[in-house]
């Protein structure tokens, strides 16, 4: 593997403006080397972790200042690592502590690692899901909630069906609650390759959206919990629906703001659509596939795809659109805890070169 050891990033100090600094290649693969499907969070000081598959291991570098990047530290090595479609490592932070998610297609089994010293060092990775093999699909959610909790979603097959299973750790991803069952469809199975994703208020109330399949319709849902056991009834998102005889492999994204509105961004067909969890209309945003969403001090940051390798699309809060590369795969975008800085990161093929792009966008 090859890695840049510094990486500027420019940031423009604007008081009152939303500015955009040049994208900055953080990783490049090698000739036998990949690294793929980065996932981002941001600390309360504003340093930035970055985390990424490449074969079976799992790295994450960070940024104290958000002009440099630290080296890359190899937090573990699962076999057949669950990558690609929105597989991959996820990382978020609670109570001072990084925690790292990942599947392993092999064993089956979600696991967990924690770092208290800023991503320098990691714990021994602990199993999440109860029933071994049940989380082999390789497709699941964090989020970090008050007091070091955390929330795992995923994809789990246990029953024999793609149902959606939720485990809880109240001391920042060190050990894990019993899985629960979140959802089965009455249909028998969820949406068998669409990730499913939670976000957690500033209550500590815990949101669930996933894509179902009912009657042939793969529309998405969402559910929500005060306890982590226990949750409403699930309620379908949108006014349409999406009769499709097929998975998409495209499960949006979500978020709540401070004031606990929940904001929702997925796909229907071609469209990308942005909803409200108490709102029954659906605002259409463009044409494309894999949008991911922040909340910030400004408002809402969108990125999404025109096509998977093609152009990438940014809506900024105050309503201006732009592109940010011309061809990317897999786009995230994180607020900071206070929500003043925004940074996205995607996949880029450059002469049959993978690297992981970054760039800060708001600040």
């Amino acid at each position: 593997m090859t890695t840049s050891r510094n990486f500027l990033v420019a940031l423009f100090y604007l008081v009152g403006f939303v500015c955009s600094a040049q994208p900055v290649t953080v990783v490049r693969g090698g000739a036998n080397a990949k690294p793929r499907q980065p996932q981002l969070c941001i600390d309360q000081d504003g340093a930035i972790f970055l985390a990424y598959g490449e074969g079976n291991e799992i790295f994450v570098v960070r940024s104290e200042d958000g002009q440099n990047f630290a080296s890359e530290v190899r937090v573990a090595q699962l076999p057949k690592l669950a990558l690609g479609m929105r597989r991959g490592p996820r990382i978020n932070i609670s109570k001072n502590t990084v925690v790292v998610t990942a599947i392993s297609h092999e064993t089956g089994n979600l696991m967990a690692w924690n770092s208290t010293d800023a991503g320098d060092s990691w714990s021994q990775g602990v199993v999440v899901n109860s029933v071994p093999r049940s989380a082999r699909e390789g497709l699941h959610g964090m989020a970090s909630g008050p007091e070091g909790s955390v929330y795992l979603v995923w994809l789990d097959l246990r029953s024999g069906s793609t149902e959606i299973y939720l485990s809880k750790s109240s001391n920042a991803g060190a050990s894990w609650s019993e899985n629960v069952r979140v959802y089965r469809s009455p249909s028998g199975t969820v949406c068998e390759c669409c990730h499913p994703s939670v976000s957690v208020g500033p209550d500590g109330r815990a949101v669930v959206m996933w894509r179902n399949l009912v009657d042939g319709d793969r529309d998405m849902y969402l559910t929500s919990s005060d306890d982590g056991q226990s949750f409403d009834p699930p309620q379908k998102l949108g006014t349409g629906s999406w009769p499709l005889n097929a998975c998409p492999m495209d499960g949006g994204d979500l978020s709540i703001d401070q004031d606990g509105q929940v904001t929702t961004v997925w796909r229907r067909q071609k469209t990308i659509y942005v909803s409200s969890a108490d709102k029954p209309y659906e605002k259409p945003i463009g044409q494309g596939e894999q949008p991911w969403i922040a909340n910030a001090s400004d408002g809402t940051w969108l990125l999404w795809l025109e096509r998977r390798s093609g152009g990438l699309k940014c809506l900024q809060p105050d309503g201006k659109q732009n592109q940010l590369a011309a061809k990317a795969n897999d786009p995230v975008i994180e607020s900071g805890l206070d929500g003043a800085v925004v940074v996205a990161a995607w996949e880029e093929q450059v002469a049959g070169e993978t690297r992981i792009v970054c760039q800060m966008l708001g600040q």
